[in-house]
């Protein structure tokens, strides 16, 4: 079933790539107005994007099974030893046969599948993209982003916390299948981080061990 879901992404990212390539060389007559037309443009990328964030819920097995050029159309990577990422004020460290996903996006910054099938989701903004205020915590903060991902997070539970920073389980259900989840949120100096890690085949215990070893290793200042 994975496979088969894995699949319908690739042929359905394939289409769409193909059918905007074909709309900008055959697109000689200003149909549209320049605003509507990067409009459109906008919608069809982040659809391209969206889909190929989608492929990081799917199992490490079915991603193991996309070959090279697939892998380069969703600008995903297998590092072949333990990697060093850099993201605000700290650097994260990816073990080897992970796949890895680097995007400047709206949405998400670097995306992971480690070969435990653990899923690790990060985000960064200086300024924080939502109708919450600057007095608004971390917590709120996390909330309206998971809306923006379309993610109906639940039963939110605080596991540690310091000014300005928190460590929170939650879960969560997408296409069909349960996802546990532990993050670390901060919000300091109007820079808010997150670390999430998320699997759909681990309980919240064997996660949370994962998850607070990984938070340590990789400590944010």
């Amino acid at each position: 079933m994975d496979t088969k879901n894995i699949k319908q992404i690739v042929v359905i990212f394939a289409l769409l790539t193909l059918a905007i390539a074909c709309n900008k060389m055959h697109n000689h007559e200003p149909t549209f107005s320049n605003e509507e037309s990067n409009q459109i443009d906008m919608h069809e990328n982040n659809t391209i994007k969206n889909l190929s964030h989608d492929i990081f819920y799917e199992n490490y097995d079915s991603i193991n099974k996309l070959n090279t050029s697939e892998l380069n159309e969703f600008q995903i990577i297998k590092v072949k030893k333990d990697t060093v990422l850099p993201i605000p004020n700290e650097k994260i460290n990816i073990e080897a046969g992970s796949y890895i996903q680097n995007y400047s996006d709206p949405l998400i910054h670097i995306a992971a599948k480690l070969p435990d099938n653990t899923t690790i989701f990060i985000y960064w903004y200086k300024d924080f993209p939502s109708n919450n205020t600057n007095d608004s915590d971390e917590l709120e903060d996390f909330i309206s982003l998971s809306k923006q991902k379309k993610k109906n997070i639940q039963n939110i539970l605080t596991i540690s916390q310091e000014p300005g920073a928190r460590i929170i389980s939650y879960d969560y259900k997408k296409n069909g299948k349960q996802y546990n989840g532990h993050t670390r949120i901060q919000k300091k100096h109007n820079l808010f981080l997150s670390m999430e890690l998320e699997s759909n085949t681990l309980d919240q215990e064997d996660l949370k061990l994962s998850a607070i070893y990984f938070f340590v290793s990789n400590a944010l200042k």
